[in-house]
């Protein structure tokens, strides 16, 4: 996914990256301004196992679910 101005994005919708097993990091939170997580948006991400946080203001439910590298 692109977002050419990541700072006027405020929400990432939720399920965006549930089951998806390839993804491994997600750092470029730093890019945005405050941000929210709708629900189950790394739900099954069975191999994310680094995350940065800084900018999330809310997580939805189970956004980390068999998340279980992290």
């Amino acid at each position: 996914y692109y977002i050419a101005d990541a700072t006027a994005c405020t929400k990432i919708k939720s399920n965006l990256f549930e089951n998806n097993t390839t993804i491994t990091t997600f750092n470029e939170i730093s890019r945005f301004g405050d941000i929210e997580f709708g629900n189950s948006v790394f739900r099954n991400a069975s191999n994310l196992e680094s995350i940065n946080l800084s900018n999330v203001t809310k997580a939805g439910n189970y956004t980390f679910t068999n998340c279980t590298k992290l």
